[in-house]
């Protein structure tokens, strides 16, 4: 069982990071913790060790590589809810290190961070989180990652679907300036709590 689902995340991986490579844009969507391609190492370790701590060096490695794609000046915008700010991943430390990580990161000039706050109540990504690519060549997909497995969603009325959602979230989430200082409040908040 555990051998089966490792070989679905190898080949999910590998078939994400084909897509990374020929995509000129994408969207993360994620509402309760900070998306894959921001995460550091020790959070990383947290999330993945949660469900599957088998082999979780190899996991975070192959995870971290598929960050360096955010280097190739692919535009990247991160829509993530509130929630996944305050959720302590980690532990104080990792997760102030964390936010400072997310600071950093909404300074690289193709990255954009946009938070939905949690005053917004219901929004349109209520049913989970997703990756949005496009492409020159290609019509856009979206990728979901589940806890085992990878969904790579092409069907036209779903891709409109999806399209709708990435919309209302922009409608709905904080402008990148108002964003980053929310981030900067929630490490002042749990740097305060930490000393």
């Amino acid at each position: 069982m555990v051998a089966a689902a490792r070989r679905v995340l190898a080949v999910g991986l590998r078939t994400v990071v084909e897509h990374l490579k020929v995509a000129t844009a994408m969207t993360c969507w994620h509402t309760h913790m900070v998306p894959l391609f921001l995460q550091t190492a020790d959070y990383m370790r947290e999330v993945l060790g949660a469900a599957l701590p088998d082999e979780l060096e190899e996991r975070v490695q192959a995870r971290l590589a598929m960050q360096m794609f955010l280097q190739h000046g692919m535009s990247c915008t991160f829509v993530i809810h509130e929630s996944a700010l305050r959720l302590p991943v980690g532990g104080a430390e990792a997760h102030a290190g964390q936010l400072l990580h997310l600071m950093f990161m909404a300074n690289r000039p193709n990255v954009r961070i946009r938070i939905v706050p949690a005053a917004r109540g219901a929004h349109a990504g209520l049913a989970g989180p997703f990756t949005w690519l496009t492409f020159s060549r290609h019509q856009p997909l979206v990728w979901v990652e589940t806890e085992n497995s990878s969904l790579f969603v092409e069907a036209d009325d779903a891709i409109e679907g999806y399209e709708r959602v990435v919309r209302a979230l922009d409608d709905s989430a904080l402008d990148e300036d108002t964003s980053k200082a929310l981030i900067l409040r929630s490490y002042e908040t749990l740097g305060a709590r930490i000393s």
